[in-house]
């Protein structure tokens, strides 16, 4: 979905950009980047209907320890 794909290509470069206002000591503009790049990535599986790759990893490794 080309929408989805835009906002993850603005959403992912934030929250790995954010690592460097993190290690200058700027936790403010890093917690904005970070969240702020989340936020479109949701957004994104939002507009697609579809399940976020964190979640489904974490449904994957609960499957996993249960069996």
């Amino acid at each position: 979905d080309p929408v989805n794909l835009v906002l993850h290509a603005f959403g992912i470069p934030m929250t790995i950009i954010a690592i460097v206002p993190l290690l200058l000591g700027n936790f403010l503009w890093a917690a904005i980047l970070f969240f702020g790049g989340y936020a479109l990535q949701f957004a994104g599986h939002a507009h697609e209907k579809s399940e976020i790759g964190e979640l489904m990893w974490i449904k994957k490794l609960l499957k996993k320890r249960s069996s």
